[in-house]
C-alpha cells in the first residue's frame, strides 16, 4: 500500500473521504477530481499545501496508468507543477518534495538513458531535503526512493540500497502493510547477493561511518546494518542473526514474512492485492 506520511500535521479540511477513493477504491481519477474541487474552495494556505501535495501524488498515480509517453509526461508535468506551487507556499513540507521526486523519476523513465541519469540529481536534491535538511528520517517512502535510486544507478552501491530498504521497512507507520516495500527489499537483497561472511565484513567496516556525528543522515544510514549489529535478529529470519545468513536466504524469508502479513490482514486494499501477486512471483523465482 502506498503510504502517506501526515505525522504532526494539523489541518481544517477533512481528507478522510477523499483518501478512501485512492486507498480503498483505487479510483485515482476520482481522487484527483475531488482534490481539484477542494483546491478551488480552500482559503487557508496550509490546507492548500495539503491539497497540492496530494494532487502531485494523484497526478503521478494517474500518469502511471497511461500507455502513451505523451499522456504520461503530461500528467507527471502536472504533478511537478502542483508540488512546486506548494513549495512556494511552504518550502518545509516534506510531502511536496517526496512527490516532486516521484514525478521527476517517472517522467525520466519515458525518456532516454541519458535523461534518466541526469534526473537523478533532481531526485537527490528532493530526498536530501526530506532526509537531511528536514531530518525526516521517519519518512519510510523517502528511504524506499533513495534505495531504488542507488540500486538502479550504475555507479552507486547496492549495499547502501539494502541498508536504506532496512530503514524503509523499520519506519513503515503502524497499521500499514506496505507489502510493496517488502517485495522491493527482497528484490534488492537477492540481486545484491552477499554471502554471510561478506555481510559480517560490511557490518564491521561500516561502524565508523555510522558513529560519525558529523555525517549526514543519508551517509550514516547507508551503514544502518552496522547500527543494528551483527547479532541483530530481524523478525522474519526465524531467530537467525544478520551475520548468519546470506542476502538471498534473507530475501526468501522477507517474502514469506510479507505473505504472512497479507494472510493475517483483515482487509486487503487494491495495492495489497497487486503487491501480493508480485511477492508470489518472486517467491516462485527465488525458490527454484
Amino acid at each position: 500500500m502506498l503510504s502517506v506520511l501526515v505525522l504532526g500535521t494539523v489541518w481544517s479540511v477533512d481528507f478522510t473521504t477523499v483518501e478512501e477513493l485512492r486507498e480503498k477504491n483505487g479510483d485515482f481519477q476520482g481522487y484527483y477530481d475531488a482534490l481539484t474541487g477542494m483546491l478551488d474552495e480552500t482559503a487557508d494556505t496550509q490546507d492548500e499545501v495539503e491539497v497540492l501535495w496530494r494532487l502531485s501524488l494523484a497526478s503521478l498515480l494517474i500518469g502511471d496508468t497511461k500507455d502513451s509517453k505523451e499522456e504520461r509526461r503530461e500528467w507527471f508535468a502536472r504533478g511537478l507543477e502542483y508540488a512546486e506551487r506548494g513549495m512556494e507556499i511552504d518550502p518545509l513540507c516534506a510531502q511536496l518534495y517526496m512527490w516532486h521526486s516521484g514525478n521527476v523519476g517517472k517522467d525520466a523513465l519515458t525518456r532516454s538513458l541519458t535523461s534518466q541519469l541526469s534526473a537523478v540529481g533532481k531526485i537527490d536534491d528532493d530526498l536530501d531535503m526530506i532526509l537531511n535538511r528536514l531530518g525526516r528520517v521517519d519518512y519510510s517512502e523517502a528511504w524506499d526512493a533513495l534505495a531504488e535510486v542507488c540500486f538502479n544507478h550504475p555507479f552507486r552501491s547496492n549495499t547502501a540500497a539494502v541498508n536504506y530498504m532496512r530503514v524503509c521497512i523499520d519506519t513503515i507507520p503502524d497499521g500499514e502493510l506496505r507489502l510493496d516495500a517488502y517485495a522491493t527489499f527482497a528484490g534488492i537483497l537477492y540481486k545484491t547477493n552477499r554471502s554471510a561472511s561478506k555481510r559480517r565484513s560490511d557490518i564491521s567496516k561500516g561502524l565508523g561511518t555510522w558513529q560519525n556525528p558529523g555525517g549526514s543522515f543519508t551517509d550514516r544510514y547507508a551503514c544502518y546494518e552496522s547500527a543494528l549489529g551483527a547479532d541483530y535478529v530481524p523478525q522474519w529470519t526465524q531467530g537467525q542473526a544478520l551475520s548468519g545468513i546470506s542476502d538471498r536466504q534473507e530475501a526468501v524469508m522477507v517474502l514469506n514474512y510479507a505473505a504472512s502479513l497479507y494472510q493475517a490482514a483483515k482487509e486487503h486494499l487494491p495495492a495489497d492485492e497487486a503487491a501480493m501477486e508480485r511477492i508470489a512471483g518472486l517467491l516462485k523465482e527465488y525458490s527454484k
